[in-house]
């Protein structure tokens, strides 16, 4: 089965649909409306396809929904992961969630295998979306890390902001070896 996530921000649910069947035709099926925190953001698929993972703003949580299941369904407690999460991705070997904390201008890192929080990388602005390189070695400390923000730059503070080359945009980018570095420091 192939199934993409949709999040419902006013109803705080996520919608599990089927978008391939078995056979490889396409399908559009709805196969689940999971209960998940306040205001649902943004979705990521582990690897092997057998989990989601949500991000929720105003809750500050990341949900887990098991997608092997028959029906799909949410897994575990909720996990309290930062505040105002948005992007989320997950590392080529399914080993950590990589999330954009909106307001505070860092990126939580959860591992999934346990759901702990292990750390955050300061990013500064405000993150929005996360994507994470796989150069199929699977190894994932050599991944990068890639964070953009929500809001572009000033190029030129005497220039005046209402013009189309007077913003830039930022994007982020470090080694996830360099955060797990950072994760055994005392």
């Amino acid at each position: 089965m192939c199934s993409s996530d949709l999040v419902n921000r006013q109803k705080s649910t996520v919608t599990v649909l089927r978008v391939r069947n078995a056979d490889g035709s396409d399908a559009s099926q709805s196969l689940a409306e999971i209960p998940v925190g306040k205001e649902p953001r943004f979705v990521a698929i582990a690897p092997n396809d057998s989990r989601a993972y949500v991000t929720s703003a105003v809750d500050g949580t990341m949900s887990t929904i098991d997608l092997t299941a028959a029906t799909p369904v949410a897994i575990g407690n909720a996990i309290d992961v930062g505040v105002e999460p948005r992007g989320i991705a997950i590392t080529p070997n399914g080993t950590y969630a990589f999330i954009a904390n909106n307001t505070i201008g860092a990126v939580t890192i959860v591992r999934l295998a346990t759901g702990e929080i292990v750390g955050k990388v300061q990013t500064g602005g405000n993150p929005y979306a996360v994507a994470i390189s796989n150069d199929g070695d699977k190894q994932d400390d050599d991944e990068r890390v890639f964070v953009t923000q929500l809001f572009g730059e000033l190029i030129n503070v005497g220039r005046p902001d209402g013009f189309d080359d007077a913003k830039q945009g930022v994007v982020s980018s470090f080694r996830v070896a360099d955060a797990e570095t950072n994760l055994r420091k005392p």
